[in-house]
């Protein structure tokens, strides 16, 4: 392979350094060179077999499933997440959220008869358990009704102890309903979250005499990990495609070098996210580092060795192990 099959420059392309700036093959160990000598001698062979991996590769690719919960984060075989996990078998486990209902006068009877019907719907739901310190006084009181009497009685109760204030259950201007998610995963997750949602507006959301229903905790952190990175992730790698385009157009003005690039770069990354599908791996919310950092290595390397393929002379053979 010579010089001659180089990519063309078109006018004002950049020109290369001369190729006496890089060191000849043989100043390599031998054993380095006969390893490479070997890969390129039998070039279609490895053409083969990743064209033959390839296609296996894509189909794990895309069964890889994305979980950007926080508790993500923490290694799998860490000793107290192991200790959790255990515990959770025999206690069960949920992520933790809070309803907080605010209004004016929180124990008129319109605004408890809004949370009693939010904390009615929500138990209609799968995966959801609720308390809140109006069904602790429900089930105090047998046959409890909301009228302007029970509500001062309600409002006796709730406020005749910090007991419920502590737990958060009740404040100035504000009632809470403790939400437990059973969830597991994220299509449980946004189910979850969203059919909470779905309750909060079917019951009248933050219409009067309700100031705001504001919905907080780690289900909602998640959705919105999840959101942001799925959303996100789509954003930058186009991004990227479009520097690895003007990149390789500015340096080479070649149509075939863009083109070898793309093809290899897709490679890569299918190569890396079958990988990860055949193993059973999940993406996290840093997972998107790992293709990125694929693509960086893989554009830098193809860069480095094309630009010394060009930067040959004339009738000399390319000399790629010299800069090993």
């Amino acid at each position: 392979m010579t010089t001659s099959s180089s990519p063309s420059h078109g006018p004002g392309a950049v020109e290369p350094p001369a190729a006496s700036s890089y060191r000849d093959a043989s100043s390599a160990p031998q054993w380095l060179q006969g390893v490479f000598a070997s890969i390129i001698k039998a070039r279609w062979l490895f053409l083969v077999l990743y064209a033959v991996l390839l296609p296996p590769s894509i189909y794990f690719a895309v069964q890889v499933n994305s979980d950007n919960s926080i508790d993500r984060l923490i290694a799998a075989d860490d000793p107290e997440r192991v200790a959790n996990r255990e515990f959770e078998k025999v206690f069960g486990a949920g992520e933790y959220a809070v309803l907080i209902v605010e209004a004016d006068d929180p124990y008129a009877p319109a605004v408890l008869e809004r949370l009693d019907r939010i904390e009615q719907g929500l138990r209609e739901l799968s995966r959801v358990q609720v308390n809140s310190a109006l069904s602790i006084y429900r089930r105090a009181k047998a046959g409890f009704r909301i009228t302007p009497e029970t509500a001062a009685a309600f409002k006796k109760f709730a406020t005749g102890t910090d007991l419920l204030r502590q737990q958060g259950l009740v404040g100035d201007n504000f009632l809470a309903i403790a939400v437990v998610l059973e969830v597991h995963e994220t299509g449980e997750r946004l189910d979850a979250v969203d059919g909470v949602s779905r309750v909060v507006e079917q019951a009248g959301g933050a219409s009067p005499p309700v100031r705001a229903v504001r919905q907080v905790g780690l289900p909602y952190v998640n959705v919105h990990l999840h959101e942001a990175t799925t959303h996100g992730g789509p954003r930058y790698f186009t991004l990227f495609g479009v520097l690895v385009v003007l990149l390789t157009l500015g340096l080479y003005r070649s149509f075939r070098a863009l083109l070898s690039f793309l093809i290899t770069l897709a490679t890569c990354v299918g190569l890396t996210m079958g990988y990860i599908g055949m193993v059973g791996g999940v993406l996290t919310i840093v997972s998107p580092m790992l293709p990125m950092m694929v693509l960086v290595t893989a554009t830098a390397c193809l860069v480095y060795l094309l630009s010394l393929f060009v930067a040959c002379a004339a009738g000399r053979a390319v000399v790629v192990l010299g800069v090993l």
